[in-house]
């Protein structure tokens, strides 16, 4: 195993466990070698979400989608949820 794919499985562990600092780490690292890897965007996403990143974890989510469109776990991430959209349809206090 390839010390890239030790990063991607150590950092995916961190996700599990809920280390979403260190799993940034380890996809970080791991996109300094492979930065248009789609997958590693999505899982950089995934933690800077789990952070409460959401800014930075929906810029990741849409570089994946423009290397690769058809990527169905991209898409999870950059729909709006069931909250996001009854959020939306909610009158501002004024």
């Amino acid at each position: 195993m390839s010390s890239d794919e030790e990063l991607v499985q150590t950092g995916k562990k961190f996700l599990t466990e809920g280390k979403f600092a260190d799993a940034l780490d380890c996809f970080e690292q791991s996109l300094l070698s492979d930065p248009t890897n789609p997958n590693l965007l999505n899982l950089k996403g995934a933690a800077l979400r789990s952070l409460g990143r959401y800014d930075e974890a929906s810029e990741c989510y849409n570089k994946s989608l423009e290397l690769a469109p058809r990527d169905k776990a991209c898409l999870l991430y950059t729909s709006p949820s069931p909250r996001d959209a009854t959020l939306s349809r909610m009158p501002s206090s004024a």
